[in-house]
């Protein structure tokens, strides 16, 4: 009796394939999570020229909003979660200066992220309720986190007054940008 085997070319196409998924999650997704957390420089440098004069700060979360749109949209999340560690360390070093807030908090965004994602509708203004959602909480821990250390001097009302809202509004636009571009992007990536 006879085993029938796949023909060689049928076995090059699926390793081929294989291969391929694994670099688009693998190598991809981490370089685009590189890509927003230079984003959120770039942003840090234009937006004071667009606020006028300076009474209001706007923060851009481009990088949180890429951890939670991915989290979101793709399946394997291990690359996330290595990602978040290095890129959340490289962001502390970068621009907070204080290590281990952020190296600790994009994880565990792409986790709580991951516990919500099977309770959540999957369309356009949950993924947005959900990341302004995860922006305003991040913004809040990063105030007390930032008072409790003795960095931020600035009374609440202020933070939410001059920081707070006007970044929300930023972030909230930028998301729904980011939603669509990402959510073709995690399509593509977990197409075949």
């Amino acid at each position: 009796m006879k085993i029938a085997k796949k023909p060689t070319h049928q076995l090059r196409k699926t390793a081929v394939m294989r291969m391929a998924k694994y670099f688009k999650s693998r190598v991809l997704v981490p370089l685009l999570l590189l890509i927003f957390f230079f984003l959120d420089g770039v942003m840090a440098m234009i937006m004071p020229g667009f606020v006028g004069d300076g009474a209001f700060r706007m923060d851009s979360t481009c990088l949180l909003m890429a951890f939670v749109l991915f989290a979101l949209n793709l399946e394997d999340l291990l690359p996330l979660y290595v990602a978040g560690f290095v890129i959340g360390f490289l962001y502390d070093l970068y621009y907070t200066e204080i290590l281990g807030i952020n190296l600790f908090l994009f994880p565990l965004v792409v986790y709580v992220t991951q516990q919500v994602k099977p309770h959540l509708p999957v369309n356009l203004y949950a993924s947005w309720l959900w990341t302004v959602f995860i922006q305003a909480v991040y913004a809040q821990l990063a105030y007390f986190v930032f008072r409790m250390l003795g960095v931020n001097f600035s009374s609440y009302g202020a933070f939410l007054v001059t920081i707070f809202t006007p970044s929300l509004l930023l972030n909230g636009f930028l998301a729904f940008l980011f939603i669509w571009l990402l959510g073709h992007i995690s399509r593509w990536i977990e197409a075949d």
